[in-house]
């Protein structure tokens, strides 16, 4: 009977000591509306929905779901969104326009996601092949810097070609019909427009020059306001990238239905990205290198390098996972 009662005191002395150290997550009272893609590169986003792993830290997160970053960003601006998911580009453009917007982290970055995909029936087999030809970009997005450096760094004159904006959705029927003779465009639309063109799709990729960041923004106000909740985002978007490394085979079943996309399609755009959620020096150089690039449009003129260093809001990551932050201040 004594060792009976022993070994009970020492099981509630042990079940004690768990509940005092096991630290208590408080609900966070105001809901986090969040700005994302819906398509496979925020797939992190569907996974932390999916499991719950925003609700485990306490937080409620109103997911608000857009064709592309830049239309996510967009709601960040317009203030219908706390947070966005979306590459760089479109931040570089919000900063010079003024914006007070900043980076949270990254959650991701590739080398293939935007491309140039040409139809070899409007002649094109080469890159050269691509002068007096006309091709379709979404104005204000990846695409747009993707295709002037492509042009540059392949040493085809800007005016050389005819650039026309256009939205995603209406690249492949362009195509089809020889409006355009090529679309810089990013997966998993450049996908479709190659299964549809089959045997005469060609694309050019840019690997040499560019690595595309899909970063966390909102406004630098309310990240410094809520640093409660940006904490908490941050451990559920590490607990859903953990997610997905340990099982990748469900995160891609989930991932597709919340993106209405088949399997393989999301299979091969998560094939192409190197996730994990982090602030390093890369992101900055990328920063600066747009920047020039922008710089040069006449609605720019006479604005000079911002400091990137102050649209990094480090505060949450740095707390969460010191070790994610490689920043030189």
């Amino acid at each position: 009977m004594k060792r009976t009662l022993a070994a009970l005191g020492l099981l509630l002395l042990l079940l004690g000591t768990c509940t005092r150290h096991t630290p208590k997550i408080e609900p966070i009272e105001d809901v986090l509306k969040l700005a994302y893609m819906d398509l496979p590169q925020s797939g992190i986003i569907h996974i932390a929905l999916e499991k719950g792993f925003f609700t485990a830290e306490g937080l409620t997160v109103k997911a608000l779901p857009f064709a592309f970053g830049k239309l996510a960003l967009a709601s960040v601006s317009r203030g219908e969104a706390d947070l966005s998911i979306s590459p760089e580009t479109p931040i570089v453009f919000s900063i010079l326009a003024g914006e007070n917007l900043g980076i949270a982290a990254v959650i991701g970055t590739w080398d293939k996601n935007t491309v140039i995909i040409a139809n070899k029936a409007s002649g094109v087999q080469k890159p050269s092949d691509l002068v007096g030809k006309t091709i379709g970009v979404t104005r204000g997005t990846t695409g747009e810097y993707f295709l002037e450096t492509f042009l540059l760094v392949r040493g085809i004159k800007l005016d050389s070609v005819k650039i026309v904006d256009m939205q995603p959705a209406m690249m492949l029927e362009a195509l089809l019909s020889d409006q355009i003779a090529a679309a810089a465009t990013w997966t998993p639309i450049h996908f479709d427009i190659s299964e549809r063109l089959a045997e005469q799709a060609l694309i050019f990729f840019g690997d040499d020059f560019y690595t595309e960041h899909l970063v966390i923004s909102g406004t630098l106000t309310y990240m410094k306001k809520n640093p409660g909740a940006m904490k908490a985002f941050i451990r559920a978007i590490i607990r859903a990238e953990d997610f997905m490394k340990e099982y990748p085979d469900e995160a891609v079943v989930i991932i597709a239905e919340h993106s209405n996309l088949s399997r393989s399609s999301v299979r091969a755009t998560l094939e192409l990205l190197r996730g994990r959620v982090s602030l390093d020096q890369s992101l900055l150089l990328q920063l600066e290198d747009e920047t020039r690039w922008a710089l040069r449009l006449p609605i720019y003129a006479g604005q000079s390098m911002p400091n990137w260093l102050n649209y990094l809001h480090m505060d949450a990551l740095d707390s969460v996972a010191p070790d994610r932050v490689r920043v030189i201040r």
